[in-house]
């Protein structure tokens, strides 16, 4: 992730994050010699989002890039992509995670291909085009697949194709009837296949990791129950 105060960034806007930085590699070659050294405070930015990274609780980076998202795009687009991935709580209710919510929001009854729904999330510009960026075309095949083969593919059906021989065209996926009821709220942890991301687990109901929103709409990360003063402490 570039953190050089001369590297372009873009502000993500809401849940989301921003697209993924394109650089021109020949451009910042003749701007940056290949060999310069990171400065103190980069090496010093760079350890402490590993270390953050790194933890069983997702807690600490969540603030970090909370409070750092206006001095620095980047530390804004992690904090977004990381919340991201875990299951949302607002009052009482809980729901998907963001990404999960735009992934199965692309199914319907017919079957379609993650390829298919690939060139209509870019298409669409919904918010799923910002992941797609992110994540590339492969984790949409690796994801459904997980839905698929979750509780029995209570949620999600699973057809494959043994002849092709594209990761994304191998399988269609469908809603079970039913199914789509989840995209309104979540009954529980258990009903979503976890994620692993970082030294975390989203959808652990044994360490339950929600996400939520400040008044600013800035998504960060608690503890599933805790109260709002007390996520945002010290």
């Amino acid at each position: 992730m570039p953190l050089g105060p001369d590297l372009p960034g873009t502000a993500p806007e809401g849940p989301d994050p921003a697209e993924e930085i394109y650089i021109d590699v020949a451009d910042a070659l003749r701007r940056k010699p290949s060999m310069a050294r990171c400065s103190a405070l980069e090496t010093a930015l760079t350890a402490t989002l590993w270390r953050l990274w790194c933890r069983r609780s997702p807690v600490a980076l969540s603030r970090f890039c909370a409070s750092g998202g206006a001095l620095h795009p980047q530390l804004a687009n992690l904090g977004r992509y990381h919340a991201g991935h875990f299951p949302r709580q607002a009052g009482q209710k809980l729901m998907l995670s963001r990404f999960d919510e735009l992934l199965l929001g692309q199914l319907s009854r017919e079957w379609i291909t993650p390829v298919k729904l690939f060139t209509s999330g870019m298409r669409a510009r919904s918010g799923l085009h910002a992941w797609l960026s992110q994540l590339g075309d492969l984790y949409l095949p690796r994801r459904l697949l997980e839905w698929s083969r979750h509780d029995d593919g209570r949620i999600v059906e699973c057809q494959e194709h043994p002849e092709k021989t594209s990761e994304l065209s191998r399988w269609s996926f469908r809603w079970r009837a039913g199914g789509e009821v989840i995209l309104d709220a979540l009954p529980d942890l258990l009903s979503a296949p976890p994620v692993a991301i970082g030294g975390a687990v989203a959808y652990d109901a044994e360490r339950p990791w929600v996400c939520r929103f400040d008044a600013i709409g800035t998504p960060y990360l608690s503890r599933l129950g805790a109260g709002p003063a007390k996520d945002r402490g010290a």
